[in-house]
């Protein structure tokens, strides 16, 4: 697809939504979103939106407990409970409660004096009165230096081996070697005018491989969102089929013509798929063709970004 015709199929889903969204493809690393926030040759406008993939906290190197793809692996206790203190550190900083080692605090000032809207994927903590700190995973909105909106994961591959707080025991069968997912608690992944559906959770909205199957986030179709935002940290190993997300980004986006699309598009119109994925950014969006109904509009797989606005996608690397 040529740049005017990506321009022409963007205003006919956003209609009169001014926008500017930029797609960081920062490697899954929080150094390399610092460097990019502190790059001044790069010209974000007061107010765009800088959105960031699922992980993007110090030490994400590590076998994390937030991995939502570690389906078999076992982890050391000791390790696993000295992962868990490091994240909630990071956490309480991010959300102005304490001091971890300062680059929290550093990243809330540096999208504070650019004036931006900062998506980021982080741990998010809270701590009931009486009991232990709880952990989730989750994607934040930072405005002005402070959370603005929280989005809390409830879908993983697995939940029952790492043990999330808010993530266990959420797959049931359907079926002879079929796992669907369900939620124990209400999806709250909306936010004006779009959705977040962080990695897996993007499956449960709709899977390639079954095809018919209802949706575990209703939600999102309900919502009619011009946007679905996916932060992920999806690796080849998961998933039903090949380029799975990529499958289910472009099922997200295409308009509604036929009675099967309205198990997997989210409205008629159909909407933009916006997804960063630890090593890969790329956008969807409906087409008007006969055999295809959705393309890849344009995709980032070097470090850099991706911007999409009501004029079209340009890209750049840093």
């Amino acid at each position: 697809m040529d740049g005017l015709e990506i321009a022409r199929q963007i205003k006919k889903v956003v209609h009169a939504r001014e926008f500017d969204f930029w797609l960081l493809n920062a490697q899954n690393r929080i150094e390399n979103l610092l460097c990019f926030l502190r790059d001044p040759n790069i010209e974000i406008p007061a107010g765009a939106e800088v959105f960031t993939s699922e992980e993007i906290y110090p030490g994400s190197y590590l076998e994390s407990l937030m991995r939502s793809e570690c389906v078999n692996w076992e982890a050391d206790q000791e390790l696993k409970e000295a992962e868990r203190v490091f994240l909630i550190g990071f956490a309480r900083e991010i959300q102005g409660l304490g001091v971890f080692n300062g680059v929290g605090r550093k990243l809330l000032e540096l999208a504070r004096s650019r004036g931006i809207r900062l998506w980021l994927g982080s741990p998010f903590v809270e701590n009931p009165a009486g009991l232990p700190p709880k952990l989730y995973n989750a994607y934040l909105l930072v405005e002005n230096g402070e959370i603005r909106f929280v989005h809390r994961k409830k879908f993983l591959w697995d939940g029952g081996k790492h043990k999330i707080d808010a993530e266990t025991d959420v797959f049931q069968a359907v079926g002879k070697d079929r796992r669907a997912p369900i939620s124990t608690t209400e999806y709250d992944g909306i936010f004006e005018n779009r959705a977040c559906l962080i990695c897996q959770e993007a499956d449960a909205f709709f899977c390639p491989k079954w095809r018919k199957r209802m949706t575990h986030v209703p939600e999102v179709r309900k919502t009619r969102p011009d946007f679905v935002v996916i932060p992920a940290r999806w690796l080849d190993k998961v998933g039903t089929e090949e380029k799975c997300l990529q499958k289910i980004a472009l099922a997200v986006a295409r308009r509604i013509k036929e009675p099967l699309d309205k198990f997997s598009a989210v409205r008629r119109r159909g909407c933009l798929a916006l997804v960063v994925n630890a090593y890969e950014t790329y956008i969807c969006g409906p087409v008007d063709e006969k055999k295809v109904k959705a393309r890849v509009y344009a995709r980032q797989s070097e470090r850099g970004w991706l911007r999409i606005n009501n004029e079209g996608v340009t890209r750049g690397k840093f």
